[in-house]
């Protein structure tokens, strides 16, 4: 098979896997790799490519903010709540550690007093307003979260 016809088979085998599952992961990576370059695109997929533009929302800076919060918020009560199975009423020093230390791996340092003030202000309410579901669904992308 030459290059070119695999990189076809590949773009083909991408839009098959965006059309039966809607995420734009599919295409991105594709596109990403140069496997649409000087290949013909499947039939659709240019309307669905340009529909999934259309749609697309900007992130935005309070997007990110909103996203972190959430993070903060999941990741403390993972250190406090979670391995103990009591609310930690003073902020836990070992928990905001971690979470520096987590957003430091991601690569999107947090100053320890960031995070102590976006705790301060949002964690009673987000820890109130999380179902188990939304816990167990964030602990999944988290990469576990087990009690040691």
């Amino acid at each position: 098979m030459s290059p070119k016809s695999k990189r076809a088979a590949d773009l083909q085998f991408a839009f098959a896997m965006y059309q039966r599952s809607g995420h734009g992961d599919w295409l991105e990576g594709i596109i990403r790799q140069g496997g649409a370059i000087n290949v013909p695109w499947p039939s659709g997929m240019a309307e669905a490519l340009a529909d999934l533009i259309r749609t697309a929302q900007p992130w935005t800076a309070r997007d990110q903010t909103g996203a972190d919060d959430t993070w903060i918020c999941y990741l403390y009560w993972r250190e406090t709540e979670y391995r103990t199975g009591k609310l930690s009423v003073p902020l836990n020093k070992r928990a905001l550690r971690l979470i520096v230390d987590w957003f430091d791996a991601r690569g999107t340092p947090k100053p320890l007093e960031t995070i102590r003030t976006r705790l301060r202000e949002n964690y009673a309410h987000w820890r109130s307003t999380q179902s188990e579901a939304e816990i167990v669904r964030m602990r999944d992308a988290a990469g576990g979260g087990e009690k040691i």
